[in-house]
């Protein structure tokens, strides 16, 4: 159970980023929230990230990224991004064949992906999720489009739940930050994700704290740790673990509170 949101953030007219964000929870007997959900891959132009059924989206994102490190042509990005999504999707598929003994109910997959990354061969980004598909009774792909009848280009990917809810937040966000009609993103959507985990206590299948990475031009991910307001103490966490003392941050540091970022080798408090 998850909220999932991707999105192409303009961060000037000429420079953009790959921004990934979700929540940390995952559900079982209980609560869990300090759940990595999403991966880089061994690539470093891109990632993937999940929503739905851990036992299907574990196991199966697992042996992607072994596969990745077993394939020298596309863990050292001769094949293009925009072509390594077939490779994901038949890997995946591949995985199916070794079923067996299944209980009844858990015949189709309830796990849902999101892959994204950075195209050397098309100079650009790519969004997609991944998705089970009864119909062919296998694993496919669907790219993500550009908003429609808006001056300026959005591209963007919910994936989860309470996905209404978060379009609706962006909507509003939009709206009253005069952006409704024209422009890119920025952070609104992470805004939107950190909104909802603060007031989740109607929304049970999300929880902890906000984790988010990025994908850059020059083809590198960068995991982002975030400050997060833990039981009321303010910790510092990463891929939604809260780090120990005295741990220290490899990486940039965001504050949702204030929308700050600030650089490496800051302490984990």
């Amino acid at each position: 159970m998850t909220l999932c949101i991707s999105w192409i953030r303009k961060v000037t007219s000429q420079v953009e980023e790959l921004v990934i964000a979700t929540d940390s929870r995952l559900r079982s007997a209980g609560a869990w929230d300090a759940n990595p959900k999403i991966f880089p891959l061994p690539r470093n132009d891109s990632f993937i990230a999940f929503a739905g059924d851990t036992n299907y989206a574990y196991p199966m994102i697992a042996q992607l990224i072994n596969a990745v490190k077993n394939h020298p042509k596309s863990k050292q990005r001769f094949q293009d991004l925009a072509f390594f999504k077939g490779f994901v999707v038949r890997c995946f598929n591949d995985l199916l064949e070794f079923r067996s003994d299944l209980v009844e109910g858990h015949v189709i997959p309830d796990a849902q992906f999101i892959l994204g990354g950075y195209s050397w061969k098309y100079g650009k980004y790519f969004l997609w999720t991944i998705h089970y598909d009864s119909h062919i009774d296998a694993f496919t792909h669907r790219p993500a489009t550009y908003w429609r009848g808006i001056d300026g280009e959005r591209k963007i990917i919910f994936l989860g739940d309470y996905v209404d809810e978060a379009k609706e937040e962006l909507i509003k966000i939009l709206r009253e930050r005069n952006k409704i009609s024209e422009g890119g993103l920025d952070y609104e959507p992470f805004e939107i994700l950190c909104k909802m985990l603060k007031s989740n206590e109607d929304k049970p299948n999300i929880g902890g704290a906000p984790q988010m990475l990025k994908v850059y031009r020059h083809i590198n991910t960068v995991p982002f740790a975030v400050k997060w307001s833990i039981n009321g103490n303010e910790r510092i966490t990463l891929f939604g673990r809260p780090l120990q003392t005295p741990e220290k941050i490899n990486h940039p540091l965001i504050d949702p509170q204030i929308m700050s970022i600030t650089n490496y080798g800051q302490s984990s408090m």
